[in-house]
This record gives C-alpha cells, structure tokens and sequence, in this order.
C-alpha cells in the first residue's frame, strides 16, 4: 500500500520538523541548519516514490577546470556514499537527492532518508563547495602525496 500526503505529514511531525504544505499539494518544503549552512529541502510524494532533494545543493563551476574535478569528484562519491545521490540539474547546479518508493513506507525509512540527507549535506557541502569554486581545491580522493625518501 502505496502512502498518502496525510501520512507524510504526520511523518514530518514524528520527526520534529516543520514544514509546508498547500493544501491538496503533494509537495513539501522544509529546511535544516546543520553544522555548515542551512539547507532546503523538497520533498514530493507521487504514486510510487517520495523524492527528498536539495537543489540547488552546490551552484554550477564557474571554470572548466573546476567543472571537470568536480564532476569526477561527484562520480566517486555516488559510488561511495549509501542512499543518497548526487546529481546535475538543468543548470548543471549540484542537487542531493533520497528517493524511496512509497510502497509499505514506514517511519523509519522515511526518518532514515531525512537522516541520510543532513548527514551528507554536512559531510560533503564544504569539499564540494571549494571544488567548484577554486581551481585545484583538494579533493577527498586526490592521491595521498608522497613522502620525500
């Protein structure tokens, strides 16, 4: 049994948060202030799947070169990280997103999706920030530098 915008809302009063709704919408908006900055969140329930997203997460590399170590970056941290991803959208601005399907959703996958999004949102903005911002910015996944012998 697939959810409704009624059980989402009392989803987001379990968890503590606040948050709006239009009436008869089945989107939400919401936001958090983690350790970094403070984040938006949009969340839309259709048929089969609640969609959690923060876009933009990071804006678009204003250089190629950022461009291309950012993206590689993004990439290896798809790889890496666990129920989230990363994505560009039409701007080529980060998102970060957690996509369930709404079958048999309970609480816990719905807390476990808002927990994953704040984790990651604060682990990995300021890396992916510098990243697109300042060419060469050292990245999580740069090779360690050697020692002189």
């Amino acid at each position: 049994m697939s959810i409704t915008a009624e059980t989402v809302d009392g989803y987001f009063q379990q968890y503590g948060w606040s948050f709006t709704r239009e009436p008869e919408s089945n989107d939400w908006d919401t936001s958090f202030r983690g350790e970094v900055s403070t984040f938006r969140i949009l969340a839309r329930l259709t048929n089969d799947w609640i969609f959690f997203v923060i876009n933009p997460f990071v804006l678009a590399p204003q250089s190629p070169e950022c461009a291309a170590r950012l993206h590689w970056h993004l990439l290896r941290l798809n790889q890496d990280i666990i129920l989230a991803k990363l994505a560009l959208d039409e701007d080529d601005d980060v998102l970060l997103a957690v996509e369930l399907p709404t079958e048999n959703l309970d609480y816990s996958e719905f807390s476990d999706a808002i927990n994953a999004l704040c984790y990651y949102a604060d682990d990995i903005y300021l890396e992916l920030l510098n990243l697109s911002r300042v060419p060469g910015a050292p990245s999580r996944y740069d090779p360690p530098l050697s020692e002189p012998e």
